[in-house]
């Protein structure tokens, strides 16, 4: 009975609601809330991060290319798309392969199991953006596009 009592009282203690004050104004608190949102589901629906993902979707599409060119195009650092191609490599998704343009680098492929997973992804992740852009209108759409493209720090 006591345990009842204190589990109450402690519900009591905080608000139903929170007052966000300024937050709850901010742009980039909502942005935030997005992809908190779509990241989870994203994640959920292939098993992948976006970033796992995105990666694999560029070598599928430009085979051999080597590790840094793969972080320069997602904007990553050295040591991000290392660890990323490190767990992609480890699941037997990607292999690396010493370059025959430059031997400093690693050039890096999909297995065929990486292959499959990428086509597999791409079909779930292209259903996850039809049930996004489900939620506007094609000029909503295009403008809200462009309001995130002018968000992007330079």
């Amino acid at each position: 009975m006591k345990k009842a009592q204190k589990k109450s009282a402690v519900k009591e203690k905080f608000p139903a609601e929170v007052d966000m004050g300024v937050i709850d104004e901010a742009i980039g608190y909502h942005i935030r809330l997005a992809n908190v949102s779509v990241y989870k589901k994203f994640q959920k629906l292939i098993a992948m991060t976006p970033r796992q993902y995105s990666i694999l979707g560029l070598i599928a599409h430009n085979e051999g290319l080597p590790q840094v060119a793969l972080g320069r195009a997602l904007n990553m650092d050295k040591a991000t798309t290392m660890a990323i191609i490190d767990k992609l490599d480890d699941a037997g998704l990607v292999e690396r392969k010493t370059s025959t343009v430059d031997r400093r680098y690693q050039a890096i492929y999909l297995t065929r199991k990486g292959k499959k997973k990428q086509r597999d992804s791409e079909k779930k992740v292209q259903a996850h953006e039809d049930y996004l852009t489900s939620k506007f209108t094609k000029t909503e759409l295009n403008n809200f596009m462009e309001y995130l493209s002018r968000c992007t720090v330079d």
